[in-house]
């Protein structure tokens, strides 16, 4: 799951996509906000954090959800009829989260709910934008950039100190998770190497 804490490295922002849904719905995706541009390394990293947070798309499905970007806290039991997180604008998946208890993380890269307080605020999100896969992975990728994968100065061991902070499947550099209750989902040799791979792809060097 996912833990909202500002890094050193100042995020670096694209402007978004500006469009309404003809029928008045809520915007897909943001009208105002500031979105980061998710690279094809970047998108790959962020596939194998879901998998390794056990929000990988059959794993979502086999607990009940079309994808892991519907993906709830496995542990917790929505009411029936709800409608899927990617149909949620951000004010509801909110409230959603209110009403969630002690364990928020939702989407396909378990955000808690400082954590989607945070990003929201920082990438000027009204709240009427809709949940979907794009804002997740955009938002997914903001994280990526707080700790630390756009410095090329910062180490793999760095870099892996500083995502462990933020996905509790992802080991520190002594092998566990920081989190007690949620083991680790990848070892630090398999997250260096997936690294090293996005890293070139997106051309951080």
């Amino acid at each position: 799951m996912t833990r909202f804490m500002l890094g050193d490295d100042a995020p670096e922002f694209v402007d978004g996509a500006t469009f309404m849904d003809e029928t008045g719905a809520p915007p897909r995706t943001p009208r105002s906000a500031r979105l980061p541009t998710v690279g094809r390394g970047a998108q790959v990293l962020l596939s194998r954090l879901s998998d390794a947070e056990g929000t990988g798309d059959a794993k979502a499905r086999a607990h009940g959800y079309a994808s892991g970007y519907d993906a709830l806290y496995y542990g917790y039991r929505p009411p029936a009829g709800q409608k899927p997180l990617t149909a949620m604008t951000l004010d509801e998946v909110d409230a959603l989260q209110g009403a969630m208890g002690k364990h928020t993380p939702v989407g396909r890269y378990q955000f808690v709910r400082p954590t989607l307080g945070g990003l929201r605020s920082k990438l000027g999100l009204a709240g009427e934008e809709l949940f979907t896969p794009e804002l997740q992975d955009a938002m997914g990728r903001q994280l990526m950039t707080w700790r630390g994968y756009d410095n090329p100065a910062l180490t793999a061991d760095e870099v892996q100190a500083r995502f462990a902070k933020e996905w509790a499947s992802v080991p520190t550099l002594n092998g566990r998770s920081v989190d007690p209750n949620q083991p680790v989902g990848m070892s630090g040799q398999a997250f260096q190497q997936y690294l090293a791979a996005a890293r070139a792809a997106d051309g951080i060097r």
